[in-house]
């Protein structure tokens, strides 16, 4: 995904647009309503989220009866994916919609350097694309809670209870759900992601942590729980962890 030609946002709802075709690649992210878009043959239901990539030389056309608003740029090249037509839905965390708001700034700014940034976005764009071809669709529950797992790595008065209780779900059936996407429950998974970040930094001597600094900088208040659950996941105490840092260096 190279050679950005263009890229607009359609601000106010439109109802059609009448078909037409363009001689480049044109991508529309759709931001707001629904509909129907046609392109050639092939009919895809849109709603807020959803990123198609339309093929040069193709007929397209949409219609909403309730209007839609979108995000759209045109490319001079693209390497296809396995699919002709490739459509994707944005993640919780809209990292599709980050990423286009952060190119139409750039493109319409136009400050330092602004078109290696956007070549730079496109291809992160395009690397999305490519992870996301070869994946299943992901609960939305359970990639919200997976990102705010993430963001609560370090935070000690996070808690897995409370934050289930967010989700409009049972906590058994949002657990069972959880375990079945992620092969962890909601606690196991942050237990994992709160060691994998303390093992990072116990084995990165530039830090020069000590464990108690690393227990609570990984969100664990006890650092001797800290220790017994660290070895329990790794085989290894922290201690052990720093020494083979110190080992590579």
């Amino acid at each position: 995904m190279q050679n950005l030609i263009g890229i607009g946002i359609l601000s106010k709802p439109s109802f059609t647009i009448t078909e037409h075709s363009h001689t480049v690649w044109e991508m529309v992210y759709y931001t707001h309503g629904t509909g129907i878009l046609k392109i050639g043959e092939t009919e895809i239901l849109f709603e807020p989220g959803i990123f198609v990539c339309q093929p040069p030389g193709i007929l397209h056309s949409e219609t909403s009866s309730v209007g839609f608003q979108n995000i759209h740029f045109s490319i001079g090249f693209f390497k296809e994916l396995n699919s002709s037509i490739p459509c994707f839905k944005d993640n919780a965390s809209q990292d599709i919609a980050n990423i286009l708001t952060q190119i139409y700034r750039e493109f319409h700014m136009k400050g330092k350097n602004w078109r290696n940034i956007a070549e730079a976005l496109l291809e992160t764009l395009n690397q999305y694309m490519i992870s996301w071809s070869n994946l299943k669709d992901k609960n939305p529950f359970v990639e919200r809670f997976e990102n705010l797992i993430l963001w609560n790595i370090s935070n000690q008065r996070f808690v897995i209870k409370k934050a289930v209780q967010e989700i409009p779900l049972s906590m058994n059936h949002f657990r069972q759900l959880f375990k079945k996407e992620t092969g962890k429950t909601p606690l196991e998974y942050l237990i994992h992601k709160r060691i994998d970040y303390a093992r990072n930094l116990l084995e990165a001597q530039y830090y020069n942590y000590t464990i108690k600094e690393v227990a609570a900088r990984a969100g664990f208040t006890d650092p001797y729980y800290f220790s017994r659950v660290f070895k329990k996941i790794t085989g290894k105490n922290p201690s052990e962890k720093v020494l083979e840092g110190k080992k590579r260096e």
